[in-house]
């Protein structure tokens, strides 16, 4: 749990923070849910300045006091902001917001035309022999699937299967379950967007072939994180990309000093990197951008 355990005089500043977050929090939400709301609403103020870098902002029980939201829905905001870099938590310390370049988050990102080919086909990598070990990355506490209530549910879907079920009629997945995955990311995510806009892939590596199949023709330059996900650099080499490993450090996948050649893709993991766990702050995902 996130929480602010450092004492935070209330300077002018700080009431500054405060005021500005009971703002964004009686704001009309729409079919927003709340928390989705207020972390939207304050993602938006950092990056308009409104919520000044630096700033420490008020523990869960000020804010929770001067907003009437309840202190857990408020811990959810802040751990989600914080992962997605733009408050900056340490132990024992307020939490802050994190200092931005408001040059580069105002700056208008012009997308470029990039239609949708791929001019090769390839096998991935040969599957090799996986070991299992207990400290294995990716792989759940096994034990605790709920085996029993799987095969029984199974069972009694098979028993009366409906037509469809064992056929390819919904190319995209099951209509119910992309309409679950989207209501669940509604309301933690706050995104916006339709049951056709989601699409059901058996694994992450199906995913990145997928993407990789829209973006990446043959001889064009792709990013990397190193260390990262193996995966990808098995599908973009498949593809015939130019891979170029960019090293990460603590605020994950790292850029060149100087310009060059622009990569037609980037893989990068901001949230959470894979291996090494750490968030990419808020000024290295905006100068990545």
């Amino acid at each position: 749990m996130v929480s602010s355990k450092e004492p935070v005089s209330m300077n002018s500043a700080n009431q500054l923070a405060l005021a500005v977050i009971c703002e964004l929090a009686g704001q009309p939400r729409g079919p927003h849910a709340l928390v989705a709301h207020l972390t939207q609403a304050m993602r938006q103020a950092i990056l308009d300045g409104r919520l000044v870098g630096g700033t420490a902002i008020p523990s869960t029980r000020t804010l929770a006091a001067a907003t009437g939201i309840g202190r857990s829905s408020l811990v959810e905001v802040i751990e989600q902001l914080s992962m997605e870099g733009y408050l900056e938590t340490r132990q024992g310390a307020a939490t802050r917001v994190a200092v931005v370049d408001t040059t580069l988050s105002s700056r208008e990102m012009s997308p470029t035309h990039n239609p949708v080919h791929s001019e090769r086909w390839a096998l991935d990598d040969p599957p090799t022999a996986v070991t299992i070990r207990a400290f294995r990355t990716g792989l759940p506490e096994l034990r605790s699937f709920p085996s029993q209530e799987w095969a029984t549910l199974v069972a009694k879907r098979c028993r009366h299967p409906i037509s469809h079920d064992l056929s390819y009629v919904h190319q995209c997945g099951l209509p119910a379950l992309r309409e679950a995955l989207l209501l669940h990311l509604r309301q933690s995510r706050g995104v916006q967007a339709t049951a056709d806009q989601v699409v059901i892939v058996p694994t992450a590596q199906a995913a990145f072939a997928i993407l990789t199949d829209a973006c990446i023709t043959a001889g064009d330059l792709a990013w990397a994180e190193d260390p990262g996900y193996p995966g990808v650099r098995s599908v973009l080499r498949s593809r015939g990309a130019r891979i170029v490993a960019r090293p990460v450090d603590h605020a994950g996948i790292t850029l060149p000093d100087c310009g060059g050649e622009q990569p037609k893709l980037i893989y990068t993991t901001p949230s959470h990197q894979y291996p090494t766990g750490v968030t990419m702050p808020l000024p290295r995902r905006l100068a990545l951008l």
